[in-house]
C-alpha cells in the first residue's frame, strides 16, 4: 500500500489565502488576537459554562484560558504566513488574479526588446534554456500586406512586431507564468506549512467545546 502525498501548492494556490479578504487584514490580526488574549469580555464570551458542563469555575477557566492561547497564536502565525507570502511571492502570480489576466496586460506594453529581456532573465535565473526567435523574417515581410501594413513592416512597429510574432510571444507569456508559479518550493513549503498550522491552533478551541459538550450531553 502506497500513501500519496500531495504535491506542494503553487503560488497560484496560496494566492487563495495571501491576498483573500482576510489575509489584506493582516495588520490588525495580532490587535483581535490581543483582545481575545487580554479582553476581560472577550474572555466572558469565550468561558463555557460551568454548569452545563458540569465543571467547576476554576476548570472551565482554565480551558477558557487555554482557548484564548490558541485562538492568539493561530491568528499570529496566520498573520506571518501572509506578510511572507506578500513579501515572496513573485509579482506575475500575486498581482494578477489568473495567468490570463497576466498574459492580457502584458500584450499591451511588450515589444521586442522587452521580450528579449524577459527570455534572457528566465534563461540566466531559471535555466530555461529558451530559444523563441522575435526577429522578423522574410516571411513577415511578406505578409505584411495581408495584415494591413503597407509601409512600416519593422520591429519598431511594436503592432505589426506582435501580430507576426504573436505565438513566441504568447509562449514566453506562458512559460513564465508557469515558472514563477512554481519557484522558491521551500518557501512554499514553508508558507503553506504555516498556514496549516494556524488552523490547526485555531480549530482547538472549537474541537474542545464541542467535545466538552457532547460529554456532558451523553
Amino acid at each position: 500500500m502506497t500513501i500519496n502525498i500531495p504535491d506542494c501548492p503553487t503560488w497560484y494556490d496560496l494566492r487563495g489565502l495571501g491576498r483573500s479578504p482576510i489575509s489584506r487584514m493582516t495588520i490588525l490580526i495580532p490587535v483581535f488576537g490581543s483582545l481575545i488574549l487580554f479582553s476581560t469580555a472577550a474572555n466572558d464570551f469565550i468561558n463555557l459554562s460551568a454548569d452545563f458542563l458540569g465543571m467547576d469555575q476554576e476548570d472551565a477557566a482554565q480551558i477558557s484560558r487555554r482557548n484564548s492561547f490558541f485562538l492568539y497564536f493561530g491568528l499570529i502565525i496566520f498573520s506571518v504566513s501572509t506578510l511572507a507570502y506578500n513579501a515572496l511571492c513573485p509579482m506575475v502570480v500575486k498581482e494578477f488574479k489568473t495567468e490570463y489576466d497576466y498574459y492580457e496586460a502584458e500584450a499591451r506594453i511588450i515589444t521586442k526588446d522587452r521580450a528579449k529581456k524577459l527570455q534572457d532573465h528566465l534563461n540566466v535565473d531559471f535555466g530555461a534554456d529558451l530559444a523563441f526567435n522575435f526577429d522578423l523574417t522574410a516571411d513577415n515581410q511578406k505578409a505584411a500586406r495581408a495584415l494591413g501594413f503597407q509601409d512600416n513592416t519593422t520591429s519598431e512597429n511594436r503592432e505589426f512586431w506582435l501580430r507576426a510574432k504573436s505565438q513566441p510571444v504568447a509562449d514566453l507569456f506562458q512559460t513564465h507564468y508557469a515558472i514563477e508559479n512554481l519557484s522558491k518550493i521551500k518557501t512554499r513549503r514553508a508558507i503553506y506549512g504555516a498556514y496549516l498550522v494556524s488552523f490547526c491552533f485555531i480549530a482547538v478551541p472549537t474541537a474542545t467545546t464541542l467535545w466538552k459538550v457532547l460529554l456532558a450531553l451523553f
